[in-house]
């Protein structure tokens, strides 16, 4: 999927190329990453292998916070209902979703029914979509030019920062970040953070112990912190697109 974006208008946006095949090997991914953003000198890049563990991991994650905190119930318009019953999420943007929300009220604590309804709906989509689409969406919930001037959503297992991530973070800070691989390009520096994330939860943990340890030496306040207090202070680049364009 390729998305191309006017630059010269009142708020810009990256442009965006997006390859998703679960069956690619994953050597050939990590490679097509790093020439895809060299080529077209990428701000930001990302490629992440979808497992089965990561899935459960964040399905668990959802029922505890619908079972043991504050829920959001959101109403969708009637039209978004028929096209979700037809073809469930897939194909859907966030800027479509976000649209079609009629109303959002909070229920002060979900409980035990609630969270099973969660989790049933989750294995509908799973069993409709396939996991590695549903994952798809919930590790990466579009990393578009709105969210990347907040911050980062996360470190994933092979990441390529661009010229404005490397005066952010400083070159000489992202050679150094203990991942198992880094590699420096002419526009950019990529980090693998473990040499292979495999579908079984030793490989996940791995990968999770490595991961915090690449964000606390990088700036743990560059990445979403879920939970965090209203107003916390991220620390995110400052895109420069007029310099992008060409007379």
């Amino acid at each position: 999927m390729v998305n191309f974006w006017p630059l010269r208008s009142k708020d810009p946006r990256h442009s965006s190329i997006t390859f998703f095949n679960v069956e690619s090997e994953t050597e050939s991914v990590s490679r097509f990453l790093t020439d895809a953003c060299e080529t077209f000198e990428a701000d930001y890049g990302f490629t992440h292998p979808l497992t089965r563990t990561e899935l459960d991991e964040h399905i668990e994650q959802i029922r505890e916070r619908t079972e043991n905190g504050p829920f959001l119930r959101v109403q969708v318009s009637d039209r978004l209902k028929k096209r979700l019953q037809a073809s469930g999420y897939a194909g859907f943007s966030q800027d479509e979703i976000s649209a079609n929300i009629e109303r959002v009220t909070k229920v002060p604590r979900g409980g035990p029914e609630l969270a099973k309804r969660e989790g049933d709906r989750m294995a509908r989509r799973i069993s409709r979509e396939g996991f590695a689409s549903v994952l798809s969406s919930m590790i990466s919930p579009s990393n578009n030019t709105v969210r990347l001037r907040k911050c980062l959503q996360n470190l994933y297992w092979v990441n390529y920062f661009g010229r404005p991530y490397l005066s952010m973070f400083r070159r000489e800070c992202l050679l150094d970040a203990p991942a198992a691989q880094v590699r420096e390009f002419s526009t950019g520096v990529t980090l693998r953070i473990t040499e292979q994330l495999e579908d079984e939860p030793s490989s996940f943990n791995q990968f999770k112990a490595a991961r915090d340890r690449c964000k606390e030496v990088l700036s743990s306040n560059a990445f979403l912190r879920p939970g965090a207090e209203p107003g916390y202070e991220y620390r995110a680049p400052k895109f420069d697109f007029a310099s992008d364009v060409t007379e």
